[in-house]
């Protein structure tokens, strides 16, 4: 009796607490319908988000962090029509362990690619440098076959993060460790150097800051400690710019046959101290993921199990405010939003 009495009790529980796992989910999805109903002009867009979902700390994947994100997330952000692109950031080093810092690169590099680009779409000189540099890459890749007039109109994976969006995607953070992360790629995005290093490969990546960029980062920095959005650091003055050979030049260096067409060295820094091209900084979103791991967290791991919906209710409302729209500038504090999470095992 005592056993199929207390057997039948957790049964009882867990079916009921299915159901009002199920009802809260449907009141929030309810309350975020009223958006998907809403009339959409024929030149607007529907809104769109960037969600990044990183390994939690201890983790060494993304099981539990996509897990959390369709059992708690996704039902609400389709109930309100919520278009967005899922970002799962899960590069590993040698020994499989998730490299700390992904997010933060990839962050930081969209939003420099963006940056670029609208300095590109102001200046025509600058357009024809960035298209000649694409011819000189894809002769380099190819054998020394010259492109196509296509393959130099629009090199897309360039700007594979930021698409065809006229301004950066609104970023929702999963987990206080990919929002921290986010927040410092983002101050970094509007702080650091846009100059491209040409590489012995013919290639380009970005320059590393100068001390003063270092400087820069610390004033953003400590601005968003005093409740300021992070703004646009003005750029110093470049340096003189290397003359690299022409492609003659290059040609008669090289006595092996293997030579490769150098690449031109842009100083977007200079052009962005004459043009005034604002960047829209993005909204930051953040939702929790409290990732219980150990065996001292098994007895709580367990009471989620039999009554999961505090978490339905605790997630579903954060997620419904980013459906709403629900936003403020930036306050002093928020750089410590989730920090509860940092006290997890793991």
């Amino acid at each position: 009796m005592l056993v199929f009495g207390a057997l039948g009790s957790f049964v009882s529980y867990r079916y009921y607490n299915k159901r009002q796992s199920t009802r809260i989910l449907d009141e929030f999805k309810q309350r975020a319908a009223h958006i998907a109903n809403e009339t959409v002009q024929p030149l607007e867009q529907v809104r769109k988000v960037k969600v990044y979902v990183s390994p939690s700390p201890g983790e060494l994947g993304n099981r539990k962090g996509l897990r959390h994100w369709n059992e708690y997330i996704l039902p609400v952000f389709a109930a309100g029509a919520l278009d967005y692109d899922l970002v799962v950031v899960s590069d590993t080093d040698e020994s499989g362990k998730p490299i700390e810092g992904s997010v933060h690169s990839k962050v930081c590099g969209e939003i420099v690619e963006y940056r670029r680009r609208l300095l590109e779409d102001t200046n025509p000189a600058l357009k024809d440098m960035v298209r000649e540099n694409r011819r000189r890459q894809y002769v380099n890749e190819n054998g020394g076959r010259e492109p196509a007039p296509a393959d130099l109109e629009d090199d897309k994976s360039n700007w594979s993060e930021v698409g065809d969006e006229k301004d950066l995607l609104d970023m929702v953070a999963i987990g206080r460790h990919t929002f921290a992360e986010v927040v410092n790629g983002v101050v970094e995005g509007f702080t650091t150097t846009l100059n491209t290093n040409p590489t012995a490969a013919g290639g380009s990546q970005l320059s590393k800051g100068s001390d003063s960029d270092n400087d820069k980062s610390e004033d953003a920095r400590s601005g968003v400690e005093e409740g300021l959005l992070p703004n646009v650091a003005p750029a110093s003055k470049p340096e003189e710019p290397q003359q690299w050979p022409s492609e003659t030049d290059a040609k008669d260096d090289n006595t092996g046959g293997d030579s490769k067409l150098p690449m031109l060295p842009i100083e977007y820094d200079e052009y962005a101290r004459h043009e005034s091209v604002t960047p829209k900084v993005p909204t930051l979103g953040y939702i929790a993921h409290y990732n219980y791991t150990g065996w001292s967290s098994l007895p709580i791991r367990f009471w989620h199990f039999v009554n999961d919906q505090e978490n339905v209710r605790f997630y579903g409302k954060q997620a419904l405010d980013i459906v709403l729209n629900a936003k403020r500038p930036w306050r002093t504090g928020d750089e410590y939003t989730g920090s509860g999470e940092e006290s997890m095992n793991g």
